[in-house]
Parts: C-alpha cells; sequence; structure tokens
C-alpha cells in the first residue's frame, strides 16, 4: 500500500501595477495607478511541509518455482515471453551459465537473477522461470534452456473515493494490459498527489484472476471543489483608494474535466473591477489551455486631484496555452519545466472632467492606448520537502496588429521585453525558513504604462507607497526569514522579518526620477487558522527617504491583509 502525504504550497503574489516613469507622491499623479496591472508571473510556491512520500514497494517479489533436473552442459538460451527487454538484453546475463556444466540450483540462480533485473527496473511483477514443458526433451551435453519471462500486466484499474474526478484522474494513471512497472506508478501516484485538485491518494496491487494479472486499487479523497473568500487588504494606490474589498469565487471541476474557473470582484473608494479566468487541461501531461479576461473602472479620490475628475476603463483578454516538458515525481521532490505561449489584447481610455484626454503616456490624442502581446515563457520549479525553486523567463513582443496604439514618437504598441523571475526556499532548523526572491527586466525601447517595472508596495519595497517608482527597466531583490511563533488549535503564527531593495531606469533617461531605488526592512506577521482565515500584517521601514505626505497606512509603511474563506 502506497500512501502519500499532501504537499501544501503556499504563494508570493507579484506585483500588481505598472505605470508612468515618476514618483506618485501626494502632490504629483500617477495616472497608471487607475489601471491595475495584470502579473504575467504565476504565483510561486514556498517551502512546503516537512512530511516526505515513502517509496513502499507495490508488490514483493516474485520467485519462480524451483524444479528438480540434471545437470547439463548449456549451448544456448532461447527466451519466450519477454517483450520490455530484448533476447540479446537477456543473455548478458545468461553469457556465465554457457561456459561449464550446470545444475539445476545454478540454472535456478540464473532466472533468479533475470527478475532481479526486471525487479532492479521497476517491473516488480516479472518474474523468470524454466519453461517445464519446452525442457521436457534436452540433450545434456549440448542443452538448450528455455527460459520463459512472465511480464506482470495491470487487468484493471480501480478508482475508488474520486467522485467527479474519476476520469481525470484514469487518464493519468497506466492503462489496463500495461506491463506494470512500480517506478512509472509510483511517479504517476506522486504527480497526482502533487495536483491541487487531489488532497490525498494510495494505491495498491492486488493479484488477479491469473497469476500474471493485477488489479490496481487507487483511494482518493479530492481537495476541495469549490472556494468562496473574501478579502480585505490595502494592497491598491492611495490614488484610487488603497483599501481594498474582494470576493473570490473559485471552481477546481466545473464540468469534471479537471478544469478550473475563477471570477474575482474587487473595489475601492474609486475603483471596482471584475476579473475572469477558465483552464481547461488537454492532455494527461497536463497541457492546459485558457482565457483570462479583466475589466475594471478608476477614478482618482486623492486630493488635490479628486477635483478634476481624471477616470479610466481598462478591458484586458488573454487566450494562452501551456505545455509541461519535464514533469517528474521521486520520493523527495517533484520537478517540472514547461512552456507556455498567450496571446492578449488591452484597451485603456483615460478622460478628464468626462472628456477623452491623453493622462497617460503612449495613448493617443483621444486618451487610449491599445496593446496586442504574444508572449512566450519558460518555467522551471522543483520542490522538496527541504527546498523550493523557481524560475521564470518571458519574452513579450508588443505587435503592431488589430489596431494597437502607434506613435511617431515615444512609447507605443510596439516593443519587446525580457522578464526574469527567480525563487529559492530552504528549510532551516525548527521549521524556520529562508526565502530569496528577485526579478529582472529590460526592455528595448520604451513602454507604455502597463508594461512597466514597478517599485513600491507589498509585492516590491514595503515601507513605500504602492506603485512609487517605475521605469522601463528595473531590479528587485528580496529575503526574508519564516520564524514560527506558535502552532496549536488555533492555528500558526509566524514572524517573518524582511529586506528588499530595488532599481528602475527609464529608456528614455529624462523621465526617470531621481532617486531611482528603493531599500527597506521591517518585520510581518503571518497567521492561518486552519483552512478557514488566514492574515498577514507587514511594517516597512525605508531606507532611503522619499517624500511622501503619510496620509494612509500604507504609506506609514503597513500593510495588511485579511482572507475569510466562508465555503
Amino acid at each position: 500500500m502506497i500512501t502519500i502525504k499532501k504537499t501544501v504550497v503556499l504563494g508570493i503574489a507579484g506585483p500588481c501595477f505598472f505605470a508612468h516613469p515618476a514618483i506618485a507622491q501626494a502632490d504629483s499623479l500617477n495616472p497608471s495607478d487607475l489601471i491595475p496591472r495584470k502579473s504575467p508571473f504565476p504565483e510561486i510556491p514556498r517551502l512546503p511541509q516537512s512530511d516526505k512520500p515513502l517509496k513502499t514497494p507495490l508488490l514483493p517479489g516474485q520467485n519462480p518455482p524451483v524444479l528438480v533436473d540434471e545437470s547439463v552442459q548449456v549451448e544456448t538460451f532461447i527466451f519466450k515471453g519477454n517483450t520490455v527487454y530484448s533476447d540479446l538484453d537477456l543473455s548478458k546475463i545468461a553469457v556465465p551459465y554457457l561456459q561449464e556444466p550446470q545444475t539445476l540450483s545454478d540454472l535456478q540462480e540464473l532466472t533468479q537473477k533475470i527478475s532481479e533485473f526486471y525487479a532492479n527496473a521497476g517491473y516488480v511483477a516479472t518474474s523468470a522461470t524454466i519453461a517445464q514443458q519446452e525442457n521436457s526433451k534436452i540433450t545434456p551435453d549440448k542443452a538448450v534452456i528455455t527460459i520463459l519471462i512472465t511480464e506482470g500486466k495491470l487487468e484493471a484499474v480501480d478508482i475508488q473515493g474520486a467522485d467527479r474526478l474519476e476520469k481525470y484522474i484514469r487518464r493519468r494513471l497506466p492503462k489496463p494490459n500495461t506491463i506494470i512497472n512500480e517506478d512509472t506508478i509510483l511517479e504517476d501516484i506522486r504527480l497526482l498527489q502533487a495536483n491541487p485538485l487531489v488532497k490525498q491518494i494510495s494505491a495498491s496491487l492486488i493479484k488477479g484472476a491469473y497469476r500474471d494479472r493485477f488489479t490496481l486499487n487507487v483511494e482518493v479523497v479530492p481537495a476541495k471543489q469549490r472556494s468562496l473568500a473574501l478579502i480585505l487588504d490595502n494592497d491598491r494606490s492611495p490614488s484610487i483608494g488603497s483599501f481594498q474589498r474582494s470576493v473570490d469565487f473559485t471552481d477546481r471541476n466545473l464540468l469534471g474535466l479537471g478544469d478550473t474557473v475563477n471570477f474575482k470582484f474587487s473595489n475601492t473608494d474609486g475603483s471596482n473591477s471584475v476579473q475572469f479566468s477558465y483552464f481547461l487541461p488537454v492532455n494527461s501531461q497536463n497541457g492546459t489551455v485558457g482565457v483570462k479576461y479583466f475589466y475594471g473602472s478608476s477614478k482618482v479620490v486623492e486630493d488635490p486631484f479628486d477635483e478634476v475628475d481624471i477616470s479610466a476603463v481598462a478591458d484586458y483578454t488573454e487566450v494562452f496555452f501551456r505545455q509541461p516538458i519535464i514533469h517528474e515525481a521521486t520520493a523527495d521532490s517533484v520537478q517540472e519545466f514547461a512552456l507556455g505561449l498567450s496571446f492578449s489584447r488591452e484597451t485603456s481610455d483615460f478622460t478628464l472632467l468626462g472628456i477623452p484626454f491623453p493622462v497617460s503616456r503612449g495613448s493617443d490624442p483621444m486618451g487610449e492606448t491599445k496593446t496586442s502581446v504574444l508572449r512566450f515563457s519558460q518555467d522551471w520549479s522543483k520542490q522538496s520537502a527541504e527546498n523550493v525553486f523557481f524560475a521564470r523567463s518571458q519574452f513579450s513582443f508588443g505587435l503592431p496588429i488589430l489596431d494597437a496604439t502607434i506613435n511617431s514618437t515615444g512609447p507605443d504598441g510596439r516593443f519587446f521585453l525580457w522578464r526574469l523571475q527567480g525563487l529559492w526556499g530552504r528549510r532551516l532548523f525548527d521549521d524556520w525558513t529562508i526565502t530569496f526572491r528577485s526579478e529582472l527586466q529590460l526592455a528595448d525601447s520604451p513602454l507604455v504604462p502597463a508594461e512597466q517595472f514597478t517599485l513600491g508596495g507589498f509585492s516590491s519595497a514595503r515601507g513605500y507607497r504602492q506603485n512609487l517608482l517605475l521605469g522601463d527597466n528595473g531590479w528587485l531583490g528580496a529575503v526574508e526569514l519564516g520564524i514560527p511563533l506558535y502552532s496549536g488549535s488555533l492555528g500558526n503564527l509566524s514572524l517573518a522579518p524582511f529586506f528588499e531593495v530595488g532599481t528602475v531606469w527609464d529608456n528614455q533617461p529624462q523621465l526617470i526620477a531621481t532617486p531611482s531605488t528603493l531599500a527597506s526592512t521591517g518585520l510581518g506577521l503571518r497567521f492561518q487558522a486552519k483552512d478557514c482565515l488566514s492574515a498577514r500584517i507587514d511594517w516597512g521601514i525605508p531606507l532611503i527617504n522619499m517624500p511622501d505626505n503619510r496620509s494612509t497606512l500604507q504609506e506609514s509603511g503597513v500593510y495588511f491583509s485579511l482572507r475569510c474563506d466562508i465555503l
């Protein structure tokens, strides 16, 4: 019996906005605060729990039958029934038994070695025996010995407890009549255990009606299919109201195909937005197609710019395909390398006093910006009980198609940029953890606001205002400790000291603000109450002084988030 414990993976969200290359102070307006950034990066996993999946044999080794016969001089061996390995592969094992007369125990030893050869490669249900019928008449001085290879096969796959996930899981397990390989089955089970749709899974092999036939019994506990959460945080820019209220709904198996749908509504004093996404697996290797949609309307509510009625509307649609090329699991780790291709279309419109106006750089005379972007990404991740690694590279091509904005000078819909993101987390001692995170962006030309690199805020430089510093190019480095303070019936509480530093630079140097670097340090608290409530609060201390009116908690360096799962 195999029982593999679930590895819990948490996430670190990426930056939320891109904006104009200027400092968004109380007396200066950042137009791009009105347009939330759709981060191209997925959530990054933190260190998993310390539970390790154990490699338990699915089936004990097969002992070939003991035969009684006389000593013979073997001239050749004939192998029957073998499909996994060729006659040449098996003959190499038998060569030492051709040189001298062999006793019955010697031949028995040979069949045992062949069985072990299969078992060492994972074929634990395969055995080698001396075929009695074929060896009933042999010449003792020139014996031709026939060895029968019985390759155990799956008779059936019995899945219990999966409910609407049964078809999804069955496509990711060996099919009936497949030659049994313990390593392959174990890897399939471990990959399913790492799947967010599965809470727990175990498997065992049971003998069937025939000696070489077995049934794979799989017991599944599905993960919670639906979730509905209420979220409160202050992660938005003060220009549109930093305090944000959100409702987030997810169904992780909408049509019984392992497909996921997500809907999120967010609101601040100056903005409303809806987000929708749908992901559909298209093959057993977890290839996925999907669509994302975002619509948001915003207006400036921060003094003194609230008097001039600056508003924006943003509309974003993306279709994508992602295919893992390497997806493997061992007793100690899970590793994946995947390629992704997406195409997005985004439109933003600005108005001043209700009249279309080019408030944001890169917009046309009517205040409108349109982009058509092709993105190619490469993701690599590896997780174990002690370490987690993640790296992502993404190339973005702004294409002059579908009425994309084209300007004679300055930024427009034509651009190329490269983004690189990496993370390494390690478990230290007594459940202490340390996480290093870095991001880099390089662009070949001035960028429209939606594609720029931002610093300031929860995801980049805590202690500063959201989107305080922006540019076409940028770099960020961060390190955070996780120090457990309490773990008990009420939940888990941990302390999180951190240090973050980043810089930006522009492809139009005269536009970049000075200084162009932010650095901060501080402390955070994390609380998780089982599966229903999670909270965080961070206090960041700026290490580089920047002008600010500090009229909100965020501008005073305090960030918080409260999530309550009601479904």
